[in-house]
């Protein structure tokens, strides 16, 4: 997993690069709205040292069970809770809900992948995308594998900071940031093109585990009006302004099944 995520080195000196920056490149925001009104901002030598506990990569994945768990609203049409939360590892993206949806999707998490704009909630608005800032703090007991994506450094990196400060001190979350070494290399099976992030949780965690189990893809191939659609949220986004290519990664995803790389639950 370390292999696939920046080392304590790389990580550190972003957190002294950009910790207390002011937030958001184009300066709108004159201040941090991810922290309350009584948030004291930690010192950077004790966010970084905070920070750099948190990238936890000694996990023992030998002989254990894994599953991917997907968006597609196709995972309501059947009660795989049960069966899910059975897994030692189950991995969901973005802000993809349990609590209400437990027989459908069950209800543990590991680990969560995350897209930058997503956790920063930057830019969500101008896609469609309902602003929920405040989602991610309220879970628990997870490690967030957090994509900086691509772009100049400090576009990459500084709302990230930033927003990692209401995480100072919590125990109970992990964090990881993904290398952009990694996600170029998916990218090259990807014609170039950036990886949703059910695509590249498939290809992280298929590089951990024998066989991964996948729930809830469907590729927004079921789409009938040309949206991306989730089962937890009536959102939607016209699939044609998507970076992502769809119909490459279910190929891909199909090839990864004939591997018996992945199984795939409809």
């Amino acid at each position: 997993m370390k292999d696939f995520c920046l080392n304590n080195e790389e990580l550190g000196r972003l957190a002294k690069t950009y910790h207390g920056y002011p937030y958001h490149f184009d300066y709108t925001h004159q201040t941090n709205p991810y922290v309350d009104s009584n948030h004291v901002e930690p010192s950077m030598g004790d966010f970084k040292a905070n920070l750099l506990l948190k990238n936890k990569s000694d996990y023992d994945f030998s002989g254990k069970s894994c599953a991917i768990v997907g968006s597609s609203p196709s995972i309501l049409k059947k009660e795989y809770g049960k069966e899910i939360d059975k897994y030692d590892f189950i991995v969901r993206c973005n802000e993809a809900e349990t609590i209400g949806y437990e027989k459908h999707t069950g209800s543990k998490t590991n680990f969560r992948i995350i897209g930058r704009k997503c956790f920063t909630n930057l830019n969500l608005e101008r896609e469609g995308f309902v602003s929920r800032w405040n989602w991610f703090p309220k879970q628990s007991n997870q490690h967030f594998l957090i994509r900086p994506a691509f772009g100049p450094e400090n576009m990459r990196y500084k709302s990230i900071m930033d927003c990692l400060q209401q995480y100072h001190n919590r125990t109970d979350i992990n964090i990881s940031l993904i290398s952009g070494e990694f996600e170029k290399a998916v990218m090259n099976y990807l014609s170039g093109k950036e990886a949703s992030s059910g695509f590249l949780a498939i290809s992280f965690f298929t590089n951990l585990f024998d066989t991964v189990d996948i729930y809830g893809f469907d590729h927004h191939k079921r789409s009938t009006d040309g949206t991306m659609q989730y089962y937890f949220n009536d959102t939607k986004a016209k699939l044609e302004n998507s970076c992502h290519k769809y119909d490459l990664e279910k190929n891909l995803v199909s090839e990864l099944e004939k591997s018996g790389e992945i199984r795939i639950h409809e």
